[in-house]
């Protein structure tokens, strides 16, 4: 990253420096001093997104859970490394397979995260979002099970039809996760602006409060609520769905799930800072709403002027 805001979600282990941090970024990974809606951990600034613990691999919040790890060889190379272009191109194939099914590459998006490369295909003449993660970087396949198990048709969390291991078409050595999205055609919730228009903000806050509900009736904590993470399908702008399950966790029946220290900072509830020593932290659904509360508060009072309250504490 380089200098920019700091809405990225930014891991232990990765080093602040110059650059805009709307991206996740794990350990092993570079950073740069920027922008902070990004995903921080510990040693970033306040508007990162900050976990605790070295490891890239998302557990379940359950005491003594397991999580699914797919096994791979060894993958190298971290997002830079990763890059064979600016425009993040990383092989040269059209058309590759994933899961038995072809797929055309349409564009790879230009700007290139922390913890992956998107790029929008194609399969049987509809468009897709593929979220190709970089070697050093392994989701909860757990958490995706939950959020790919969604009945058709059900608003709220964005869909997704496919995720696994991909293998590069260039090298079969280059094995990474993926994860098949639909195309949100609105772009994020960061980039309107409703400060001062109540109806509309009224009709998001609900959209997004069953968003994060969802998520819970599917057992996990969502965990890295913010606008960046709310997409519009439509180029509306009327449906808004939620994304980025990177750092979600399962909760046992008391609602309480076990987390590695991660949040956006300026969105995270309180109970996320009471260690920074890299242990798991007990987190709750609270959780999610109370980050719901800073977004929406985010939403009401305009970007500037959060940003230059949120800058003063």
């Amino acid at each position: 990253g380089g200098a920019g805001n700091n809405d990225s979600t930014i891991r232990p282990g990765s080093s602040g420096g110059a650059g805009n941090n709307s991206s996740t970024i794990r350990p092993g990974s570079s950073g740069g001093a920027g922008n902070n809606s990004s995903t921080i951990r510990p040693g970033g600034n306040t508007s990162q997104t900050l976990r605790g613990g070295g490891s890239t691999i998302r557990g379940c919040a359950t005491p003594g859970g397991q999580q699914r790890r797919a096994a791979r060889p060894a993958a190298g190379g971290n997002s830079l490394d990763d890059g064979k272009n600016s425009k993040g191109a990383i092989f040269s194939a059209k058309e590759f397979v994933l899961d038995g099914k072809k797929v055309h590459l349409v564009e790879y998006m230009p700007q290139i995260s922390g913890e992956a490369q998107l790029i929008k295909v194609e399969a049987k003449g509809k468009k897709y979002m593929m979220k190709l993660y970089f070697g050093n970087i392994h989701p909860n396949h757990d958490i995706l099970d939950k959020v790919k198990s969604i009945p058709q048709g059900l608003p709220g969390l964005m869909r997704l039809y496919m995720h696994g291991i991909w293998t590069n078409p260039d090298d079969a050595a280059d094995k990474r996760d993926y994860e098949v999205m639909e195309l949100c055609e609105g772009g994020m919730l960061s980039e309107i602006d409703v400060k001062g228009n109540e109806e509309k903000w009224k009709k998001l806050a609900m959209q997004m409060a069953c968003s994060i509900d969802l998520c819970h009736q599917r057992g996990f904590i969502h965990l890295d609520v913010k606008p960046e993470n709310f997409l519009f399908v439509d180029k509306e702008k009327k449906n808004i769905v939620l994304g980025d399950f990177g750092l979600a966790v399962v909760y046992n029946v008391k609602g309480m799930g076990f987390a590695p220290q991660a949040r956006t900072k300026k969105y995270a509830a309180p109970e996320i800072y009471r260690s920074i020593d890299g242990a798991p932290i007990e987190v709750s659904v609270k959780t999610d709403f109370y980050s719901l509360g800073m977004t929406l508060m985010r939403m009401w009072m305009g970007k500037d002027e959060f940003e230059k309250v949120i800058g003063s504490l």
